[in-house]
């Protein structure tokens, strides 16, 4: 209750710098009758996160200090509040919980004010929300810093309150909206930056047409500081995957920090240890957490029963949540509360309350509206990665919502657009991709039958990275034991999401995600190898034609494109115009096979706009790499190439006699010849230049599971020994992924 004692002591405060100096005689007044005016004492606790939020104070004598506090028993003081300070006030701004505890270290008076009451006084006076907003702002940064400081370096005894305030003036803030860059790959390193909100993400050029992944930054984590450690250049090029707020502490100030408190290079020294391993093991390092995006190719979408059966599937993986705008004004009380704008009062709230909520869920799924609107475009700013939700059949056309997302990122990074096309439960097969996929720049694509809880299950593993990828290596007749490798899996309950493969582990490969089984394979291969393997020619440029080879092949796989299979897929060739590989993840499924399988002197090459394309063996027979890129999760690498080592027992010099050989081999008189026959030495020399590239995969154990069949005792033309390939590839596989699920389990 206000009296006159009350409005005089704020009267005299308006000669002082404060929210008091900006209020009218009338407001002052207001303020006082509706205030309690508390008297409090030396060592009295004021607030902590048990008492109530309905309430804040305004100081009018003494001095009260604000503490986090942490563990081991600390508090790091951030802020000390004098006369004509307020306290407690956040929690009109953030909600939640009380973030911070306040004591009384000189005796005084206080001004308890309700929080409606303030409140409505700020509403009145937008220049008055702004000033209470921009204290709040720095004292939430300042808490946070400490906090995140005090993990990163594990010395909450140094980052304290105090020192980070002395250290505000020689630090900056910066804000990164989603796709603008933060430095690039090569500058001279000038700071070192915190991540306070958001998520950054490092990309490295590997001088090819796209970048590749290095690792994610989230928020408590810090990037660029091991560049001015060694006094290097930047070693990739980091940009906002989403939002970011960060500190820049300049490489002076990083300089001094780390003189003042040498025992801090011991967490540097961790952080950089992890990194390394990281980066010998190839290992992209991925937040714990993900926020989707979702928004509607069109209005028809049925967003919310996407967004209903998403969260099904990703509770798997952990705790998860669907915030729609709708149902966040239902959780605020205030409707339209998702519409405000950066310049809205409420604005602040709605961002740190979201912000909150993340560190609370695994994954938090974001629900656009039907329409453009500020909610719909926070869920763009906010998301690390965007689904672009369509349905198969329909019009490929962008809808507004996706028109104007395109429009506002143009400018950014795509690479976390990804479509997903959902189809009618009786769907047998996907058709029609390629006209979505030539209107937008999408990392991938996700064909999901409707209410059909598996094809979700494989888009919830995608999305947290926990995919696994299936990599089949060529080696001609041998790539039989891919099949008996993957009813092993399927038998053991492995997920297969996305397969990759050369020459005949593409076939099979192929085979597989079109649908057949593996009783089915072993039926239509060995119709398929029946007679192609005997299709010979005038050796010109092949010993085989190829004509029936494709003409068996592509009757089993008819005229499929492969971004219409419900599984991802890739084929890799050689180019040998290009001197590179050349990944097929679009187009003729067919054909795509044919060229990954052409071994150069037993199949013909296949000429792709005047550029000739032959065995994907020749420069990497098994590419593991390329799944990597592709795969956010598991990769599992079957090998059955060729042995190392390939002999002869009966030397002849420098030259040989067919004649010889024949004679050798229809005469019971003459003694036996045990000679490499020209098909094995072909796909032998073709395999050569893979050889060290796989060597070096190997060695960076760049895979989760490696598999290698024995199958090497079988001739790589033993296209009649199908069934025994395939099960010794099951035998060994069973055993093999037994022992690596029995690893997962205990690590």
């Amino acid at each position: 209750m206000g009296d006159g004692s009350v409005l005089g002591r704020l009267q005299r405060l308006r000669e002082k710098e404060g929210i008091v100096s900006q209020l009218t005689e009338e407001e002052l007044s207001t303020l006082a009758e509706n205030s309690e005016e508390v008297r409090c004492a030396k060592g009295d606790h004021l607030i902590s996160s048990s008492q109530e939020k309905d309430y804040l104070y305004l100081v009018l004598e003494g001095e009260i200090t604000v503490s986090l506090s942490v563990p081991q028993d600390q508090d790091h003081v951030l802020d000390e509040i004098d006369a004509g300070g307020l306290v407690g006030e956040m929690s009109l701004f953030i909600g939640g919980d009380r973030t911070a505890t306040a004591h009384v270290t000189q005796e005084g008076c206080l001004l308890k004010i309700p929080i409606a009451a303030f409140h409505q006084l700020l509403l009145s006076r937008l220049d008055l929300w702004n000033y209470v907003a921009n204290l709040v702002q720095v004292r939430l940064r300042r808490l946070k810093l400490v906090t995140y400081l005090s993990d990163f370096f594990e010395q909450t005894n140094v980052f304290d309150g105090r020192f980070v305030r002395e250290l505000e003036p020689e630090i900056r803030w910066l804000t990164l909206r989603r796709g603008e860059l933060l430095f690039r790959q090569g500058q001279a390193a000038d700071a070192a930056y915190f991540v306070i909100t958001g998520r950054l993400r490092a990309v490295v050029d590997d001088h090819k047409a796209t970048e590749k992944l290095a690792g994610e930054i989230v928020s408590g984590e810090a990037v660029g500081e091991m560049a001015l450690l060694s006094e290097t250049v930047r070693s990739a090029t980091v940009y906002a995957s989403r939002d970011c707020e960060l500190v820049k502490i300049p490489t002076a100030t990083f300089e001094v920090l780390i003189e003042r408190h040498p025992q801090l290079l011991r967490s540097l020294s961790r952080v950089l240890v992890e990194r390394l391993r990281r980066t010998t093991a190839r290992r992209v390092i991925r937040a714990k957490t993900v926020s989707i995006g979702l928004f509607p190719a069109d209005a028809s979408v049925p967003l919310a029963e996407f967004a209903h059966d998403l969260e099904e599937a990703l509770a798997l993986h952990g705790s998860v949540e669907v915030l729609s705008g709708a149902r966040i004004d239902e959780l605020f009380g205030r409707p339209g509360i998702t519409q405000t704008r950066d310049s809205d009062p409420l604005f602040l709230r709605l961002i740190q309350w979201l912000n909150d909520r993340e560190e609370h869920f695994r994954c938090q799924i974001y629900q656009a509206d039907p329409v453009w609107s500020p909610w719909t475009e926070r869920c763009m700013r906010q998301a690390d990665k965007l689904l672009i939700v369509g349905t198969g059949g329909s019009s490929s056309l962008p809808g507004e919502v996706e028109s104007r997302l395109h429009k506002e990122s143009h400018h950014h990074r795509t690479q976390d657009q990804i479509l997903v096309l959902l189809h009618p439960d009786d769907c047998e097969r996907p058709s029609g991709t390629e006209e979505w996929l030539v209107q937008r720049s999408v990392k991938s694509h996700h064909h999901v039958r409707r209410r059909d809880k598996k094809h979700y299950a494989r888009l919830a593993r995608s999305i947290v990275g926990e995919s696994v990828g299936l990599v089949l290596s060529g080696g001609v007749a041998r790539g039989f034991a891919h099949i008996g490798v993957i009813r092993a899996l399927e038998e053991l309950g492995v997920p297969i999401d996305i397969v990759g493969g050369i020459s005949m582990g593409a076939m099979i490969g192929g085979q597989y995600v079109y649908g057949y089984g593996c009783d089915d394979m072993i039926r239509v291969n060995s119709d398929v190898f029946h007679r192609s393997a005997r299709d010979y020619t005038l050796p010109f440029v092949s010993l085989l034609k190829g004509a029936e080879l494709w003409r068996r092949g592509t009757r089993y796989l008819g005229d499929k494109n492969i971004e219409d299979l419900w599984l991802p897929f890739f084929a890799v060739s050689s180019n040998l115009t290009k001197a590179d590989i050349e990944v097929h993840r679009t187009g003729s499924l067919g054909w795509a096979i044919r060229a990954s399988g052409s071994l150069p002197g037993v199949w013909p090459p296949i000429n792709h706009n005047g550029e000739l394309l032959v065995d994907g063996a020749v420069l990497n027979n098994l590419p593991i790499d390329v799944m990597h890129e592709h795969c956010e999760g598991s990769v599992i690498a079957v090998d059955v190439s060729a042995p190392l080592d390939l002999q002869e027992n009966a030397p002849y010099g420098v030259s040989i006699s067919g004649w010889q050989i024949l004679w050798n081999r229809i005469s019971p008189f003459a003694p036996t010849l045990e000679l490499p026959g020209i098909s094995s030495i072909l796909m032998r020399a073709a395999e050569l230049a893979s050889v060290r590239a796989q060597q070096q995969v190997m060695a960076n154990d760049s895979s989760d599971l490696y598999i290698r069949p024995p199958v090497t005792r079988f001739p790589a033309m033993d296209f009649e020994s199908i069934r025994e390939i395939a099960s010794v590839g099951y035998d060994y596989a069973k055993g093999e992924i037994e022992t690596w699920r029995e690893q997962i389990g205990s690590e």
